[in-house]
């Protein structure tokens, strides 16, 4: 084991500590300003929130007032139609639990409620929003006097919202001939306000302008009326003007959940310990795998060479009886036509491993710089005047090895046979009526490619016709049609421009 080891498991242990104290540090920071800005959101939204609750309660008091002072014996007198104007005007904001007529004595002369402050023949003549209503010019509306239910049973405070009602055929100095108040049940602020993760850490409260209760939530028994506990520490939002009425929040912080209390400071150091058996872990791992991927890259080299190396042999072997036949060729000139096509199918399968011993892939070639390379030889054996053309051979196409060697000697005795035996040696041959066409393409859809050998030479015999010695069938045909389903490829031959030529098609499947 490296020496040095020791001391990496050490600075390790010195980093995950490090790295658990900055994390703490920044998990506290961003809880305080994540609490800050939380706080001040759920704030501004309840307020507005209520703002917009009394808004549409001053509207349906104004519209209710509008239309009684048109009918003030209506108003007075009371009965079915007033029941139903007032169903009308309560249903139509679901946080109004009732709405009463008051006329100017302060006597509830018509209400929806049947107990409670505001019933029938109740006196309210004592109350703030009566004495404040009935004083209010045209068009007046009092916001904010809370209204005590069943006495001391511990409920939350309504709000009451009122405005007066004058007579429409009223002279100067008239005053009104009642007025008309909705009560506002402002638990509707509970479900806003518990909507937030720290609902449980907030207390709120709707303040006056001397910053006593009119109403709290949660709701603690006779807080209605007292002072107002965090209105002197903490940030109030008005809510309404006339008169105030104000929103104040209290943050009791002992119920929000700490971040390094002892439990988490357990936590914490469970979780760096484990990080640290982790990386000791990792650590030891890694040293293993580098170890094993050396081996591995020092096997696999020595293979590589060794198969490089055997190409390298086969293919020298080949050489050398290449070499060997053509010193029988040059000793024996009636076998030497037979001995010629040997040497060239032998060559054909040293060209590829010659291919696989200078490509970085061992177990596949690449078939066009086969082409490329017995494009060159034909061109060597070809007669004179005739040309090779080739195209579409710069385009990559591998093919595993087992199947390379019997597609380049079927590919070899196409060519061999067309440069050999489709042209006479004659003058005629040339530029303009002499070729070999060599065509290869690749399908990148289905990596499949086709191959098209073309000649404009003798053709090839008929049926009933007598061979010549350009045009009999032999050993080459043989071999091509023996070889194909090796090759994995389909071979179609035809005659082309009547019996002026052979066109060969190798299609090889991907």
């Amino acid at each position: 084991m490296n020496r040095f080891f020791p001391f990496a498991v050490i600075g390790q242990i010195i980093l995950v500590v490090v790295a658990a104290l900055l994390l703490t540090e920044s998990l506290q920071s961003n809880q305080q300003r994540y609490l800050e800005s939380e706080r001040e959101f759920i704030a501004v939204n309840t307020a507005q929130l209520y703002r917009s609750i009394l808004d549409s309660a001053v509207l349906l008091v104004e519209n209710a007032a509008s239309r009684l002072a048109s009918n003030p014996e209506l108003v007075l007198k009371g009965g079915p139609a007033m029941d139903a104007l007032f169903s009308r005007i309560e249903g139509r904001l679901e946080i109004v639990t009732g709405i009463a007529f008051v006329d100017s004595g302060g006597i509830v002369r018509v209400s929806s409620l049947s107990t409670g402050e505001f019933m029938v023949g109740h006196s309210v003549g004592d109350r703030v929003f009566f004495r404040s209503t009935i004083s209010m010019p045209v068009g007046g509306t009092f916001v904010g006097d809370p209204v005590v239910l069943d006495g001391p049973t511990g409920k939350n405070a309504h709000f009451v919202v009122s405005g007066p009602i004058y007579a429409m055929n009223r002279t100067d100095n008239e005053g009104p001939i009642g007025m008309i108040a909705l009560r506002i049940d402002p638990g509707y602020l509970e479900a806003v306000v518990y909507r937030s993760e720290y609902a449980n850490a907030f207390e709120v409260f709707l303040v006056d302008d001397e910053q006593r209760v009119l109403s709290q939530y949660p709701h603690r028994v006779d807080a209605v009326g007292t002072y107002c506990p965090p209105c002197a520490s903490e940030q109030i939002y008005p809510i309404r003007n006339n008169p105030p009425v104000n929103l104040a929040l209290r943050y009791d912080d002992s119920r929000l959940p700490r971040l390094l209390g002892p439990g988490r400071l357990v936590s914490l150091f469970l979780i760096a310990l484990f990080i640290l058996l982790v990386v000791i872990l990792e650590s030891l791992l890694w040293r293993s795998l580098v170890r094993a991927n050396r081996t591995q890259r020092a096997v696999l080299n020595e293979r590589t060479l060794l198969l490089q190396e055997i190409h390298h042999r086969v293919y020298n072997n080949l050489q050398v009886l290449t070499s060997l036949l053509s010193l029988q060729t040059a000793r024996d000139t009636t076998a030497s036509p037979y001995l010629e096509s040997t040497i060239g199918r032998i060559d054909a399968m040293a060209r590829v491993h010659r291919i696989l011993h200078e490509s970085a892939a061992l177990d596949r070639i690449d078939f066009s710089a086969f082409l490329r390379d017995i494009a060159d030889e034909m061109r060597q054996i070809a007669p004179a005047g005739v040309l090779l053309h080739t195209e579409g051979l710069d385009n990559p196409y591998p093919i595993p090895i087992d199947r390379a060697i019997p597609l380049g000697l079927i590919v070899h005795e196409v060519l061999a046979n067309a440069a050999r035996h489709a042209f006479y040696p004659t003058p005629v041959n040339t530029a303009d009526n002499s070729q070999i066409c060599i065509h290869f393409g690749v399908s990148e859809a289905d990596a499949t490619a086709l191959l098209c050998i073309r000649d404009n030479g003798c053709g090839m015999p008929v049926e009933g016709e007598q061979p010549s010695e350009h045009t009999h069938h032999g050993l080459g045909l043989l071999l091509v049609e023996t070889l194909t389903d090796q090759a994995n490829v389909h071979i179609d031959r035809e005659s082309v421009q009547g019996r002026r030529g052979v066109r060969w098609r190798i299609e090889i499947a991907g």
